[in-house]
C-alpha cells in the first residue's frame, strides 16, 4: 500500500514553512493574508503529489428539491467526503442555523444554484463560498463543466467529417452554469473559423420544427443538441427517414449508444475540493468527446 500523501511532504516540495502550507490545505480562515501566488503553488504540488485532504466538513446548500438531483453532486460528495471529511446537505432556509451549529465548516456550497445572500452569510463567517455545477457571481466561486470549449470541440469533429451544415438545437433556462447566448456565441465563433452554416432551433416548445428541418431533403447533415433532459428519441427515430450525425451535450449519457460530450464528473469534484482551498475565479473543467456510433456521412 502506498505511504498517504501529508503536508510536510507538500511543503518539502514546495519549499514553503508546514505552517504556510498547513494554511492553505487545512482552509485555515486566516488564509487570507496568504498571496494568490502562494496558496497556487501549494495547490500545484499538492495535486501533483497526490495529497488528499482529512476531516474537513463542508456545508452544501440546495435552493429546491432539484438541487439534490444534479448529476453532479454524488461525485462531489464522495471527493469531499474521502479521508474523514464531512458534507451537511441542507436546504436555504436551515443554512444560517446549521452555519451556527455542529462542527465548524470549512466553506458554504451552493448546488446548481446560487442563493443571492449566501456569499454575504459565508463572508460573515470568514468563509470561502461556492457553486458545484454552475456560474459563480460577486463574492462566489463556481465550478462547472466548460461548455463553451466542449461545444466548439463538438463543432470541429463535425466540420472533420466533412459537414458543411449543421444545426444546434438547445433549450434555454435548463442549465445555470452557461447563458444561452455563450452557447450561441461558442458555436458561432468556431462555424465561422470553419466556414460552416448553422440553423438554430430552440427546444422550449417542443421538437416539431426541430424534426422538419432535420428531415427535410435539403437540411442540415449533422445535429447537436444541448442541453436536454431526457433522451431524444423522437430525434433519434427522424434518422431513418433522413441520416444525419447526432452529437448530445448537456446530460449524462454514460448508458446512451447516442455519440456525446461527457462532462468530466470527476474533475469537476476534483476541483471542487481545491477551489474549496482558496480559488480566486471560476474554474470550468473541460469534458471528454466519446463516440459511439458510426457517423453519418454528409448528404
Amino acid at each position: 500500500m502506498s505511504r498517504r500523501i501529508t503536508q510536510e511532504d507538500v511543503a518539502r516540495s514546495t519549499g514553503l514553512s508546514r505552517s504556510t502550507v498547513a494554511k492553505v490545505l487545512s482552509l485555515a480562515r486566516n488564509r487570507g493574508e496568504l498571496s494568490p501566488a502562494t496558496r497556487q503553488r501549494v495547490l500545484d504540488a499538492a495535486r501533483r503529489l497526490g495529497y488528499r485532504a482529512t476531516g474537513q466538513g463542508v456545508i452544501m446548500v440546495g435552493s429546491d428539491h432539484t438541487a439534490w438531483q444534479d448529476p453532479f453532486l454524488p461525485g462531489a460528495l464522495a471527493a469531499l467526503t474521502a479521508g474523514g471529511g464531512y458534507a451537511k446537505l441542507v436546504s436555504w432556509s436551515d443554512c444560517e442555523t446549521a452555519l451556527h451549529t455542529g462542527p465548524s465548516p470549512a466553506a458554504l456550497i451552493a448546488v446548481a444554484f446560487l442563493p443571492p445572500e449566501l456569499p454575504a452569510m459565508a463572508a460573515a463567517a470568514g468563509l470561502p463560498c461556492l457553486v458545484l455545477n454552475s456560474r459563480g457571481g460577486a463574492g462566489a466561486i463556481g465550478v462547472h463543466p466548460d461548455e463553451q470549449a466542449d461545444l466548439a470541440v463538438v463543432v470541429e469533429h463535425l466540420a472533420a467529417l466533412g459537414h458543411r451544415r449543421l444545426c444546434f438545437a438547445f433549450a434555454t433556462g435548463v442549465h445555470p452554469h452557461i447563458s444561452v447566448a455563450d452557447r450561441r456565441q461558442s458555436v458561432a465563433a468556431c462555424a465561422r473559423r470553419l466556414r460552416l452554416t448553422v440553423d438554430e432551433v430552440v427546444l422550449n416548445h417542443g421538437e416539431d420544427e426541430l424534426l422538419r428541418l432535420m428531415t427535410s431533403r435539403d437540411g442540415p447533415t449533422a445535429l447537436i443538441l444541448a442541453p436536454i433532459e431526457t433522451q431524444p428519441w423522437r430525434v433519434v427515430e427522424a434518422r431513418r427517414k433522413r441520416p444525419f450525425a447526432l452529437v448530445v451535450i448537456g446530460q449524462d449519457q454514460r448508458n446512451s449508444p447516442l455519440s456525446s460530450m461527457q462532462p468530466d464528473y470527476a474533475g469537476v469534484a476534483a476541483r471542487l475540493v481545491e477551489a474549496c482551498a482558496g480559488a480566486t475565479a471560476d474554474i470550468a473543467v473541460p469534458g471528454r468527446l466519446v463516440i459511439r456510433e458510426t457517423s453519418v456521412p454528409p448528404a
